[in-house]
């Protein structure tokens, strides 16, 4: 896909810019998709399992989807009930993706290292009727004491929570009268005549405008919220991905958790459009497990955050395996300074190293994998297929190129609305269907996006922003430095000041004093941080992102104390 044939008639004056993509919608359910690929390809691998050492096939796995959906019926599970997937990367987690989209289910995603506080959110807000998780004490526990809370509530208000307990594994130390996971896939196999009976008459009431599945957003900002995708939404993400990036697709890596939309929809989920493999390293995500399996199964496609990639670098072992199949890596969920990209390139030999730019509410937005110039490390990119962006200014107008405003996204396959949350919905999407990313960016005569800050963190200090995002840049720029994160406090005297928390790279050495000198010579005094704090490591979420709001708060007791 040339995206330069956009800027024949010239180049743009204000920050607006589309993908118009010759490609058609596709109007169908994921689960419809899949089987049309699974008819033309049945003896292909689709999925590769590398710790579990299994390789399905099309038609291996659709039997499988088959026989979990049949029996789910069975069981009572009506169309549009949620079910929960509390599980790490394994086999399970994607045949009941498929299974939502071909009986009707809403998919409900809980990161698999959930909490009871989390869990009690998803079960008891969302109302889920299933539960599917592992049969390990960890997990086994979380459900019991979240059961605990909802127990109490549901008999104070009388109604039923939580009908059915599904397990994956063999541990003994099982939850009563819950269903294993085996167990059902038996009682599903039955007659295909009978099965395909029953299946195609759940199918044809369902359209590809039903929701799919919920997300929850990762809530760095504040409290998760529940983005409902339909199955267009999904399938249209996926078919946009393959578009955009093309061939490369045909060999995913899939290291990070599926509990998030980049790994859970956007990646692992490409098998459903077009024949291609998806492979999953390890039930968590590992850094030398994912070298392991690009080495081993020649990997083309890999979506990253840069925890991970930061953790790939600096791995005792990161020579033992060669990565050169890796046509290009998409990296997201965070700023990324561009020093540290051309380093991926540089160190590993990869021949593209990019931004991907979107949210758990939107799909991708951006990518800057077709960029030829420094801007593929700079930007976060241009459209995907179908995308609209704009930069829209205080006033409601859309700014000028090269201005700062904040950025506006458009596009069909966005989500259908926060679940349960009309005030939240009505908020995020402003006239005309535009969504407000709450982010601050601005656009270039060619249609590249360069992410400036979120607008909920700028600092105002003399009358002028401060954006965070530019400041931790610029330490990032110390060779000691591995990564900065930067915020403000409250203060008697000046409202608010800045701090930093920044973490050094292995076997590297930088004190304050060092840092101080350092920035004097980049930044004006006022955006120099008056308090600097080092850590060996940072709490994160399932996708690698960390909240300001705790180190806000770590902070603060820190100078307390």
């Amino acid at each position: 896909m040339d995206q330069n044939a956009d800027f024949e008639f010239g180049k743009l004056t204000d920050s607006y810019f589309h993908h118009s993509s010759p490609t058609p919608f596709q109007y169908k359910t994921v689960a419809k998709s899949f089987d049309q690929v699974a008819i033309q390809n049945p003896n292909h691998v689709c999925y590769i399992f590398k710790t579990e050492e299994k390789r399905y096939t099309y038609a291996m796995l659709q039997r499988e989807i088959d026989c979990m959906a049949y029996a789910l019926i069975k069981l009572g599970f009506k169309k549009s009930d949620r079910i929960g997937i509390f599980l790490p990367n394994c086999p399970e987690n994607i045949v009941f993706t498929y299974v939502a989209s071909k009986i009707g289910l809403i998919r409900v995603y809980i990161y698999q290292f959930a909490v009871c506080r989390d869990l009690v959110h998803a079960l008891k807000v969302i109302g889920c009727k299933g539960l599917i998780l592992p049969s390990d004490d960890t997990a086994l526990n979380t459900l019991r004491e979240a059961m605990s809370d909802l127990n109490y509530q549901s008999q104070l208000k009388n109604e039923t929570i939580l009908e059915h307990v599904i397990l994956t594994g063999s541990n003994s130390n099982t939850i009563k009268n819950a269903h294993t996971y085996d167990d059902l896939i038996k009682e599903g196999d039955v007659n295909k005549t009978e099965q395909q009976v029953l299946l195609d008459e759940r199918q044809s009431s369902i359209d590809s405008c039903l929701p799919l599945c919920i997300l929850l957003t990762s809530g760095t900002t504040g409290g998760p919220k529940a983005a409902v995708l339909t199955n267009f939404s999904v399938i249209n993400i996926i078919a946009s991905n393959w578009y955009h990036f093309g061939s490369i697709c045909e060999r995913i890596c899939a290291p990070s958790s599926m509990s998030h939309v980049s790994s859970g929809v956007w990646t692992s989920l490409i098998p459903s459009f077009r024949k291609g493999t998806v492979i999953v390293p390890a039930p968590i995500t590992d850094p030398e497990a994912t070298m392991r399996a690009i080495h081993e199964e020649n990997c083309t496609f890999f979506l990253s955050n840069p925890t991970l990639l930061r953790n790939m670098l600096s791995h005792p072992n990161r020579d033992k395996y060669n990565l050169s199949s890796l046509q290009y890596i998409a990296i997201g969920s965070t700023p990324i300074q561009p020093q540290f990209l051309r380093e991926l390139e540089s160190k590993f030999s990869f021949s593209r190293v990019g931004q991907l730019y979107g949210m758990t509410e939107t799909g991708p937005l951006t990518d800057s994998f077709h960029c030829e110039d420094d801007r593929r490390h700079t930007s976060i990119g241009r459209c995907m297929p179908h995308v609209e962006i704009k930069i829209q200014n205080n006033n409601g107008r859309v700014a000028p190129i090269k201005t700062e405003g904040e950025i506006y996204a458009r596009s069909r396959f966005m989500m259908r609305h926060y679940y349960e949350d009309k005030e939240k919905t009505t908020e995020t999407f402003v006239e005309d269907g535009w969504l407000q990313t709450g982010d601050i960016g601005m656009m270039d005569e060619d249609g590249f996006v360069f992410f400036i800050g979120r607008k909920k963190e700028v600092i105002i200090r003399g009358g002028g922003n401060i954006w965070p995002v530019q400041i931790e840049k610029t330490i990032e720029e110390h060779q000691s430095i591995s990564e900065a994160y930067v915020f403000s406090i409250p203060d008697l005297i000046e409202d608010e000041i800045l701090c930093a928390t920044v973490k050094l790279h292995p076997d590297m050495q930088c004190s304050a004093n060092e840092l101080y000198a350092f920035l004097a010579d980049k930044l004006p005094s006022y955006k120099i941080p008056a308090h600097i704090r080092f850590i060996e490591e940072f709490s994160r979420t399932a996708i690698g992102k960390v909240s300001k709001a705790k180190l806000v708060e770590e902070m603060i007791e820190i100078l307390r104390k």
